[in-house]
């Protein structure tokens, strides 16, 4: 079938916020929508031309993500094609730090905040509701015999890297929309029928690999709003880690925020599934074990590798 991609600029979002979009698809109506959310350096492939060292990495441009997403969906499900729509930071700090300042507060050095008050406002949910929905309008106008829709479509999260602290936001958010009345002093109240709908299409969300350069929080660990997410309606939570993320001595939090957070879904009887990738089989094991394997395979906690995962999770 013929794939169709459009780059939908400025799509406006909550408090007019604005996110570029890459959209692929089909024509048809989709089975799924994909929402991807990339990392650090990930960005239009002409953007990454100017810079030396992002140029080495150019096959994981977003325009490339995009029809990598495409096409490792449609060969684990044939016949299941999916619309792909790849969310742009909006912000850019020096050596193509990327920031999803709409979504989330982020510090000057591009570490992601995860504020109660923002969380409580469910601000990151609304923005993606409408630039998506923006995104539909755009691309509508582009070509009206493009099938696409939000509303009664399953809808799946993906982020990357740094893209995930979007997903983590997001989680923390729905958990306030399923069980606002457990919250007090919140502004769930004012969010619309059509957010809440929104939220309902929400079958999956995929956590690659994430991290970020703060020292804390690089994944879901508050509990005081895990906790409220119901195991009967919560989305399936996919979690995928490589060496680059879990196997480095200078940092040794991204591991421990990852186990706390497979203990704390554990705990909950949230519905979850974990792939760890490249890595020995006797990782974990002990302390010893692991710092043999970072000497003996460096190259395996390479950035390289690190974007293999992009080609080596499933759906």
């Amino acid at each position: 079938m013929c794939l169709i991609k459009h780059e939908l600029k400025n799509c406006v979002g909550y408090l007019n916020k604005r996110n570029d979009i890459i959209f692929l698809g089909t024509r048809s109506c989709p089975y799924v929508n994909l929402v991807y959310f990339g990392g650090d350096i990930q960005d239009y492939e002409y953007n990454m031309r100017q810079n030396n060292f992002n140029n080495q990495y150019i096959k994981w441009n977003l325009e490339n993500t995009a029809q990598n997403l495409y096409e490792r969906f449609t060969n684990q499900f044939p016949n299941c094609h999916p619309h792909i729509w790849i969310i742009r930071a909006s912000h850019w700090l020096p050596s193509s730090i990327a920031c999803y300042n709409n979504f989330l507060h982020f510090t000057k050095s591009g570490v992601p905040l995860y504020e109660n008050e923002e969380i409580s406002k469910v601000a990151g949910m609304q923005h993606l509701s409408y630039i998506l929905s923006n995104a539909v309008e755009q691309l509508l106008n582009c070509d009206e015999d493009i099938q696409c829709q939000l509303t009664d479509i399953p809808m799946r999260l993906v982020g990357f890297s740094k893209g995930c602290c979007v997903l983590t936001e997001l989680i923390y958010e729905f958990a306030v929309l399923c069980h606002s009345e457990k919250i007090s002093n919140n502004h769930v109240k004012d969010i619309s029928k059509e957010i809440m709908e929104f939220c309902k299409n929400l079958t999956d969300i995929y956590w690659l690999d994430s991290g970020h350069s703060g020292t804390y929080h690089h994944w879901p660990v508050l509990v005081n709003y895990l906790s409220l997410l119901n195991p009967g309606s919560c989305p399936i939570i996919h979690v995928h880690a490589s060496p680059y993320q879990l196997v480095n001595p200078l940092r040794p939090q991204k591991s421990t925020d990852f186990h706390k957070f497979l203990d704390i879904l554990s705990d909950l009887n949230l519905p979850f599934k974990k792939q760890l990738h490249f890595m020995p089989d006797n990782f974990g094991k002990s302390e010893s074990s692991s710092t043999n394997f970072r000497s003996r395979n460096e190259e395996v906690c390479s950035l390289s590798s690190h974007f293999e995962i992009l080609n080596h999770f499933s759906f």
